[in-house]
């Protein structure tokens, strides 16, 4: 059984998706998703584009928009997590991880369903 947080980010994902542009590419992946556009990296000493924290139940902040390339770390306190596609911080963890491919990339705290995203241009 799925549970509400479930299809909430499915749906997120989806509709994100929708909105995502043709690459040019002329290949069967849209040009925001999958796993080969993001990579994890170490966080010590990396340049970053944007951090990613909580505040409360809501990402700090929503939203950001990066360059390709551009490096996030997620840094959510102990009672929430990131879950991506291709990305995911446990509970309290933290985590560093390199945007390769112009998209919108959705994240979801598992246990609280508020969402959030990176723009990469």
């Amino acid at each position: 059984m799925k549970t509400l947080s479930t299809i909430l980010f499915a749906l997120t994902c989806t509709a994100l998706a929708a909105c995502g542009g043709d690459d040019g590419g002329g290949g069967d992946e849209a040009p925001d998703a999958g796993p080969a556009s993001i990579s994890s990296v170490s966080c010590a000493g990396a340049t970053l584009a944007a951090t990613v924290t909580t505040s409360g139940f809501a990402y700090s902040p929503q939203s950001s928009t990066i360059s390709v390339g551009g490096i996030v770390r997620f840094d959510p306190t102990a009672t929430h997590d990131v879950n991506g596609e291709g990305f995911d911080v446990p509970l309290g963890g933290d985590g560093c991880f390199q945007f390769n491919a112009a998209g919108t990339f959705a994240f979801l705290c598992t246990p609280h369903g508020f969402t959030g995203s990176i723009i990469v241009q």
